[in-house]
């Protein structure tokens, strides 16, 4: 873990997130919080994210740069994708459902989580972690209560995370390089070509109401796009997919 300017390592702790985000002001700039074991693992909307001991990747980082408010939460499709193309070299073919999983035949691998700590209209620090299943077993999956695989269901043989952690960060760092240098823009097209939702009809609720409608596409701010049965369309920055079906052409077309 070279690439980064301090690693902290916790055999247990309840949340590499929640340890970052109170320490983040303190710590320098890629400092990276690991863990073998989570008691209070989170993941988006505060919903527990579990994994046994040393069976997974549990992670937190701290990034410092130099942008708006509103660019942080790109942090989490550059991650995604970083996810994404690193288990692509572990024997599978990952997606990304939007706006925070990696999945691989439609079932959860990864969840990435990323929070911006402000001070007033000004950006602190961001928090960008994520769990990733490597050696969790079928059968302890199948006690999830959401569809979830892991590279030893999908490949039937046991993986390094220390490697498979090392080739995350790797492909994090060249991808975040890249939008620090040139924007989104240089990212975008093979994070949509990774998107496993195009075409697709959802709902996604938005908290304030609920959007029902085909998936068109995603734009370069990291927006999902909707095309309502009017033929209305739409862009969402976030909200909660709660419906997700294969699309309806005859309604949507």
């Amino acid at each position: 873990m070279s690439h980064f300017s301090q690693n902290i390592h916790f055999a247990e702790i309840g949340s590499t997130h929640a340890y970052a985000l109170k320490m983040g002001a303190l710590l320098p700039d890629l400092a990276l919080v690991t863990a073998d074991f989570q008691t209070d693992g989170r993941g988006r909307s505060g919903r527990a994210w579990q994994a046994p001991r040393g069976e997974a990747i549990l992670f937190s980082m701290i990034l410092k740069p130099r942008i708006s408010p509103d660019q942080a939460a790109l942090v989490t499709p550059i991650m995604s994708l970083a996810i994404a193309q690193a288990l692509a070299s572990s024997g599978v073919d990952p997606s990304i459902r939007w706006p925070n999983d990696v999945v691989v035949k439609g079932n959860k691998i990864a969840g990435v989580l990323a929070q911006a700590s402000l001070d007033g209209d000004s950006l602190r620090f961001i928090v960008a972690g994520a769990g990733i299943n490597v050696n969790q077993s079928r059968e302890w999956l199948s006690s999830i209560d959401r569809p979830a695989t892991s590279l030893l269901a999908e490949t039937g043989k046991m993986h390094e995370p220390a490697m498979i952690m090392d080739t995350v960060i790797s492909e994090f760092l060249k991808l975040y390089a890249m939008f620090l240098e040139t924007g989104f823009d240089s990212i975008w097209a093979k994070w949509s070509e990774r998107s496993s939702m195009r075409g697709r009809s959802i709902s996604l609720d938005l908290g304030a109401k609920i959007v029902k409608g085909l998936v068109r596409g995603f734009s370069r701010d990291g927006s999902i796009i909707i095309e309502d049965d009017q033929g209305e369309l739409s862009c969402h920055r976030s909200g909660e997919v709660i419906r997700l079906e294969e699309a309806n052409e005859r309604r949507f077309g």
